[in-house]
């Protein structure tokens, strides 16, 4: 797993991106990898480094987009931060295709076992059959939705997706232990691949962001409809 990461780094390290930042990138990818270890792990899949080397590799297209497309890479960059289908809707609306399409149309997907391949590039909409694929493809699902809950905002948007993914997984009661444990990894593995990163948010300061944001929203709700009312009083004693 290493040896790919460190590969597909260093193979795509002289591409020009434009404002596409490629660090942020590899943090997010290497996110995605060590939830989706946790998440087999937690599932008993028989191979948790597989499952790490799909969540490495599933938003690849993201970064090929940003290499095809570097006058867009800016405003690919931005996108990092909206959950996954919001990311994906908005790449099709920039580029006609989003970035498991363009991954999927891509020479690196070729070198990949079938299985792999095939879960990387459905993970946001995995089967439900037996097949290694498809519990690959799930595993990766989940681990996109829990990545997000450290990357993406609403926050309280990204919790309820995550907690509703990790319920269809039967892993419900053990959503704080795995991001837990996910916060440990991403920062092990990026210590020894030299992936600088930032400090991953703990999900109790998450769970804080999303409330104080849902209060924010109530207050300006409320305001709202203070001066909504005042407009229709005035309004009322004008025609008087």
């Amino acid at each position: 797993n290493h040896a790919l990461t460190f590969a597909l780094r260093t193979s795509t390290a002289a591409c020009h991106t434009g404002g596409f930042n490629t660090t942020r990138f590899w943090e997010d990818s290497l996110r995605r990898g060590c939830a989706a270890r946790r998440i087999a792990e937690a599932l008993g899949d028989p191979d948790p480094d597989e499952a790490f080397a799909v969540g490495i590799c599933q938003d690849l297209g993201t970064l090929l987009l940003a290499i095809r497309s570097p006058h867009l890479g800016d405003r690919l960059d931005e996108l990092r931060r909206r959950p996954g289908e919001a990311r994906r809707q908005a790449e099709r609306v920039l580029f006609g295709r989003d970035h498991c399409e363009e991954l999927a149309d891509s020479a690196l997907t070729a070198m990949l076992p079938t299985e792999m391949r095939l879960a990387i590039t459905t993970h946001h909409a995995p089967g439900r059959g037996d097949s290694r694929a498809s519990r690959l493809s799930r595993i990766a699902w989940a681990a996109d939705r829990l990545a997000d809950v450290a990357q993406a905002f609403p926050k309280s948007v990204v919790l309820d997706r995550a907690t509703q993914a990790f319920a269809s997984l039967g892993l419900e009661e053990r959503l704080q232990e795995i991001y837990s444990g996910l916060r440990r990894d991403t920062a092990e593995d990026a210590a020894e691949l030299a992936i600088p990163i930032a400090e991953q948010p703990s999900l109790a300061a998450i769970q804080q962001q999303a409330r104080d944001a849902m209060v924010a929203l109530s207050k300006e709700h409320d305001q709202w409809n203070q001066r909504l009312q005042q407009q229709l009083r005035a309004a009322a004693s004008h025609a008087d």
